[in-house]
Parts: C-alpha cells; sequence; structure tokens
C-alpha cells in the first residue's frame, strides 16, 4: 500500500513537473510577425534615440501588448511586401498577419482571421459641454471642422460631402452657408487644441480613435461619417490555439483605459 502511495505520489510530480515545462516552453516562444511598411500610423519605420531602424506604429505596439498575454516571450517583425504576407503565413514563414489586413481579404482556405480590432470608417467628435451637436451631415454646414490626414497621406476624408479648403493646420473663419469649411490638420493634437479653444466645430478621425478621445478629454463622439473595412490579424488555420489566444487577449483589452492610450499615443502627431 505504501509503495502504491509513493508511486502515485511521485507520478502527481511527474505529471506537475511536465505541465510546468510545458508553460516554461511556451513562454520562451517568440511570436514571428510579417508586416508590410509604410503604412503610418499603423506600420512604419522608425529611428529610436539610439539611431537604430525598426519598425513600429500601432499594430506593431498592439502585437506586443497581445504577445506576453498569449503566452509568448517576444515579438519578432519581418517585412515583406504586402502580397507576399499571405504565401508567408502558408509557408511558415511567420505565425501572424499584422499589417492593417481587411477581415476577409484573402480566400485562402488555410487563412483564418482573429475578431476585428479597427474600424476603419471615420467619425466626427465635438467639444462635450457645448451648443453644437450634430446628428448627421446636414448639420454641419457652415461649420469649421478638421479632417485629420494620418494614414500615409491616402485618407483624408472619405465622403464625398467635403471640399478641402484652407492650409494644414491652420484655421480661417469659415464663410460657406450650404457646406461644411473642411481643413486638413496633420497633427490630432492640434486639432483637439483648436476644438477646445472654439476655433474648430469639429474632428474627423479614424472611429476607434474618436471613441478613445471620449475617454479620454472633454470631447463627445457625435456620429460616423461611413463605414470603413475592418482590420483583422491573420494566422494558419492550423494555429489554434494562438487564434483562441489572441481573439481572448483582443476582448479583454479593447475598450479599455490602456487600449485609449495606446490608440491616442499612436495617432496624436
Amino acid at each position: 500500500m505504501r509503495n502504491r502511495v509513493i508511486g502515485l505520489f511521485l507520478c502527481l510530480i511527474l505529471a506537475v513537473s511536465t505541465a510546468v515545462i510545458l508553460v516554461s516552453v511556451k513562454s520562451e516562444q517568440v511570436l514571428v510577425i510579417g508586416t508590410a511598411v509604410p503604412y503610418p500610423p499603423f506600420e512604419f519605420n522608425h529611428v529610436n534615440s539610439a539611431g537604430a531602424l525598426y519598425v513600429g506604429g500601432f499594430d506593431i505596439d498592439l502585437a506586443r501588448y497581445l504577445a506576453p498575454h498569449s503566452g509568448y516571450r517576444d515579438v519578432a517583425v519581418k517585412v515583406m511586401p504586402f502580397d507576399q504576407l499571405v504565401p508567408a503565413l502558408d509557408s511558415g514563414q511567420i505565425d501572424m498577419i499584422v499589417a492593417g489586413f481587411p477581415l476577409n481579404y484573402t480566400s485562402d482556405p488555410n487563412v483564418v482571421y482573429s475578431v476585428p480590432y479597427w474600424e476603419a470608417s471615420q467619425s466626427l467628435v465635438v467639444r462635450s459641454g457645448g451648443q453644437f451637436h450634430p446628428t448627421g451631415v446636414g448639420d454641419l454646414a457652415g461649420r469649421n471642422i478638421a479632417a485629420i490626414d494620418l494614414i500615409s497621406q491616402r485618407r483624408l476624408v472619405k465622403t464625398e460631402i467635403y471640399t478641402v479648403v484652407g492650409a494644414t493646420n491652420n484655421v480661417s473663419p469659415c464663410t460657406k452657408t450650404k457646406a461644411p469649411c473642411v481643413y486638413r490638420y496633420t497633427s490630432l493634437s492640434l486639432a483637439l487644441t483648436d476644438l477646445q479653444k472654439g476655433r474648430l466645430d469639429g474632428v474627423v478621425i479614424d472611429t476607434p480613435v474618436a471613441r478613445a478621445l471620449a475617454s479620454l478629454f472633454n470631447v463627445t463622439f457625435a456620429f460616423k461619417l461611413y463605414n470603413g473595412p475592418m482590420y483583422a490579424f491573420a494566422v494558419r488555420r492550423d494555429h489554434t490555439q494562438l487564434l483562441n489566444s489572441i481573439n481572448h487577449s483582443l476582448n479583454v483589452f479593447i475598450g479599455t483605459l490602456e487600449w485609449d492610450e495606446l490608440v491616442y499615443a499612436n495617432f496624436r502627431s
């Protein structure tokens, strides 16, 4: 009986030791992500204070946050042309695509997507406590509106209602009566300053940024201007554990104050 108890005890120790080893091995793994640059502020080449070149941006910061919460020790970034990301994932060169990758972008049966983490639409924020409470485009006639141009200078305000006037980061009184006066800003921080000073009536920015601003600053989310694509991470279909871990981490993280701060840190300038 005594030998049997000792045997069971040894088996228990072995099982626990094995579990510890498995966790330890998993925590030493590096998550290899594939991305394409430049697509600021999601992905771009950045030079740090020591003069070293590395890839930064919102997507990369998000991946670095998710990795340890999903059982990985670190992230390794591989840069390649956008059209090579799916083949690299298929062949096992990378574990995950992190590149402002639109949901359902590819029909490759080996590729599955995480829960969406970004909505590439644009929305309007206004000053909290002010007298301006727009609910739709028709309320913007004769108003000074800032359009934030951050995404590779390619996505100003994708809607037919605007004719962009004025100089970058510079607002003059709006004289139009049937349409909004839209000014192109390259700095969200400057636009928010002008909004608080009353020089602007509203600021147009990516919808997730607009929602983050509402929790961080004295601004109110007004309405969405138009719908856009959803971004998600992509992994191989057989990487079920990775997908489940990433999805869980995203669901827990998105919408928290820490998430809002990460969003603003990447979109403010």
